[in-house]
């Protein structure tokens, strides 16, 4: 089996409905599904068996969230890569997976990332998220984002580095992300892997709060800017202040559209 995609959901059937359907389409067929719903109460459970195509494993229980969820499920897979496309997320193309596939069987590295369009509550598209040309420091320091609903990770590193990290919170995919980039660099697709449903939990953070996790994930991993602590708090307050200074900006723009 050449990739395992990781579905988690919780009261979202239309969501893992079209979830589905993307995978459904697909022109490929070395791939395998894996569901895990978080013990919906809307009917999702008892949709799950009925769903085409038919996961090859599925679990229906309460969990601590979507990065715990995505951590149960990852030790059913079988795939040599895993994708975790949460539901209401979609595969771009109904050639997604056979030409990410050509990509994966080629490439000598641990892990793969490529483009997400964003797609809002209308269904239509707000713009792409791209994290290519890959910089590494970026992501260190909070300011670059891969999309791991684009993230094709060997199963062996996932098993290796752990899994998700739940004390992290919203930031435990970039954290991960990070963690597999000091593993070595990734390979890089420029087009779209999947159609991102804006306004998740991961889009809620505070202010600040990316910056923040990945000086915490700097100092665990050992990598601090400028090769010392001092430099390195510098280096996030300086981050800090123009994050703030962006919020502020916002909102005061925000506040002029509505009048006030």
């Amino acid at each position: 089996m050449l990739i395992s995609v990781i579905t988690v959901v919780k009261d979202d059937l239309p969501g893992l409905k079209a979830t589905a359907k993307s995978l459904r389409s697909q022109d490929f067929a070395d791939w395998e599904w894996l569901v895990k719903d978080g013990g919906s109460t809307d009917g999702t459970a008892q949709a799950i068996p009925e769903l085409q195509p038919a996961p090859a494993w599925r679990e229906s229980a309460a969990d601590a969230g979507i990065y715990d969820a995505m951590n149960q499920a990852l030790p059913h897979a079988g795939g040599e890569w895993v994708l975790f496309l949460n539901a209401g997320d979609t595969l771009s193309e109904p050639t997604t997976l056979s030409r990410v596939a050509a990509i994966l069987t080629e490439s000598p590295r641990q892990w793969v990332f490529g483009s997400v369009r964003n797609i809002a509550p209308d269904g239509h598209s707000t713009g792409w998220q791209s994290a290519s040309p890959f910089n590494q420091l970026g992501l260190a320091m909070g300011q670059t984002t891969v999309p791991h609903q684009a993230t094709f990770m060997r199963r062996e590193l996932l098993k290796r580095l752990g899994g998700f990290r739940l004390d992290f919170g919203t930031e435990a995919d970039q954290e991960l992300i990070y963690r597999a980039s000091l593993q070595g660099p990734p390979t890089e697709i420029v087009w779209p892997i999947a159609d991102f449903r804006v306004g998740g939990a991961g889009m809620q953070r505070p202010t600040g709060h990316f910056a923040v996790a990945m000086r915490r994930a700097r100092r665990e991993q050992g990598q601090r800017l400028g090769g010392n602590a001092a430099f390195d708090a510098i280096a996030t307050a300086g981050l800090l202040a123009k994050e703030y200074a962006k919020a502020g900006e916002a909102a005061l723009i925000r506040r002029l559209h509505r009048g006030n």
